[in-house]
């Protein structure tokens, strides 16, 4: 569009605000789309950390398992290598006392 002057006539842009204003019905369904969205990507997210904490600490209490095992092991064979019995004492069911083995 040419005016008397010979120039091109350029709209005039719009402040974001009104831009905005002028689209009154863009942001409510874009907002529903940015919550659900989020509401598919968060929902496994947090589903998925749980599992593996609940794996993660399923597994710790193995390896603390395996090391008492282990522990008690070693205590057992340094017992027997300062010449504890290799056998338990035998049970007494007459002896007087909280400790049901008898005492030598």
């Amino acid at each position: 569009m040419v005016n008397n002057a010979g120039f091109e006539a350029r709209p005039v842009k719009q402040p974001a605000k009104q831009a905005l204003i002028c689209q009154e019905g863009f942001i409510l369904p874009w907002v529903i789309m940015v919550i659900l969205l989020g509401a598919f990507i968060a929902v496994p997210v947090i589903e998925l950390a749980g599992n593996a904490f609940r794996g993660h600490s399923r597994l710790e209490d193995q390896v603390r398992s395996f090391y008492a095992a282990d522990a008690i092991v070693h205590a057992i064979i340094s017992d027997l290598d300062r010449g504890a019995l290799s056998h338990p004492l035998p049970f007494r069911s007459s002896s007087p006392g909280p400790w049901p083995r008898s005492s030598l």
